[in-house]
């Protein structure tokens, strides 16, 4: 595949990073550590949390030269992840992996992607550019106690980086054996009370894999649009507003082995299917005093999709609330789940 984005020396790099870790004592190794969100929805130090999790950073993932979100997927461990055909993928964890795997939460910036349909995710119609993914956070085993229902097996949170790290115009181009085109363009800048903001967008057109069994013609070409953005508003000393959205139209070949109502044998149907996704975020938070804060998200979702015997619409809305206060030594943590 050939990728016309900007690269980088990687072994100049790697050179530095061994440099500057050999020179860090070991107080300065733990300050270093990895901080996240997913654990308990603050920000804390990985060495604090008691869940096994992985954190996938954006380095990682660049430096990887995946350009899918599935594909950086792959680079975690514990992770299943096998790709059905061209434009279709199968993704868990902790259980054998199919188009329809349920049990898994999978976020994006908190906001849960899952379709109510069969409690899973499709992946295909999940196109954020990876360049904007601050990191990719996997918390394997049960998550249901913090994040409700759909995460028994673990929860996939993929945060993208905050505006103010993304004040330029990016392009990227991409063209490969499989793709036909791939165009991803980000369009940022700074507002005023140091507020920023994020606009993207994208286009790509896959063809059909090859295919070894002449009696069955291959129907996996793919073409998607993507158009988003983000919006970090500064409302004051002690408060925040996020909002975001992102709205995704796929239209995907597939071959479906379905009974015949004649003959009651199973054939194989090409069909041609769509689906639409729009994602809407906003999240306030609040620093209520030195050892408090709160946060209050809402977010809406909706997800169509049709296909041969078979259409689907859904409309969901959650609201979460939580606040965090520190007791001397204590972390008091409680909330309201989504509802």
């Amino acid at each position: 595949m050939l990728n016309l984005t900007s690269m980088i020396n990687l072994a100049e790099a790697d050179d530095l990073e061994s440099s500057e870790f050999a020179s860090l004592e070991l107080e300065a190794l733990l300050v270093a550590d990895v901080q996240v969100t997913s654990a308990m929805k603050r920000l804390q130090n990985m060495s604090d949390t008691s869940a096994s999790i992985y954190v996938l950073s954006n380095k990682e993932i660049m430096q990887s030269g995946v350009s899918t979100v599935p594909d950086a997927l792959k680079l975690i461990p514990g992770m299943q992840v096998r790709q059905i055909d061209n434009n279709q993928w199968a993704i868990t964890l902790r259980s054998t992996a199919g188009k329809y795997s349920s049990k898994l939460l999978v976020l994006v910036d908190g906001q849960s992607i899952y379709n109510p349909g069969f409690a899973g995710v499709y992946w295909e119609a999940l196109n954020i550019p990876l360049y904007d993914i601050d990191r990719i956070e996997v918390i394997r085993g049960q998550g249901g106690l913090l994040w409700g229902s759909n995460a028994t097996n673990g929860v996939v949170n993929i945060i993208s980086k905050h505006t103010a790290d993304t004040h330029n115009l990016f392009l990227q181009i991409e063209k490969g054996t499989l793709i036909d085109g791939k165009v991803n363009f980000r369009v940022g800048g700074a507002l005023a009370n140091y507020s920023s903001f994020r606009l993207f967008g994208g286009l790509e057109a896959g063809e059909p894999s090859d295919s070894n069994d002449i009696s069955l013609q291959t129907n996996d070409d793919s073409k998607k649009q993507t158009i988003g953005g983000r919006l970090d508003l500064n409302l004051n000393e002690t408060s925040s507003l996020l909002l975001q959205t992102q709205y995704s139209h796929i239209n995907m070949g597939q071959n479906l082995k379905l009974p015949n109502l004649a003959t009651y044998n199973n054939e194989y149907f090409e069909d041609q299917y769509s689906r639409e996704h729009l994602q809407l975020m906003a999240r306030y938070e609040q620093r209520l005093s030195a050892h408090s804060n709160q946060m209050l998200q809402a977010s809406i979702s909706s997800q169509k999709g049709e296909q041969l015997y078979y259409e689907d619409d859904f409309f969901i809305t959650d609201i979460d609330y939580q606040m965090n206060t520190l007791l001397k030594e204590v972390q008091l943590d409680w909330g309201e789940l989504p509802l």
